[in-house]
């Protein structure tokens, strides 16, 4: 099930801050931070049977999409 959780951003003259306040890490193993080293490149086809993925978008767009593992 995806669940959207929504964040915000404080901006001020010194930069910004985003945050996600709503959003509980004690059920969080790891934490990446990924980045494309050029514009339209896909990292996808991702395979596990049990887990579960958080993903912020920070810039740019992401599709999350799933299938159903028929083996």
């Amino acid at each position: 099930m995806i669940k959207l959780i929504q964040g915000a951003v404080r901006v001020d003259d010194r930069g910004s801050v985003s945050f996600v306040n709503e959003f509980g890490f004690e059920a969080v193993r790891r934490s990446y931070l990924v980045s494309n080293h050029k514009v339209g490149y896909v990292r996808a086809w991702h395979a596990h049977k049990r887990e579960a993925k958080y993903v912020w978008c920070v810039k740019g767009s992401a599709l999350v999409c799933a299938v159903e593992i028929d083996n």
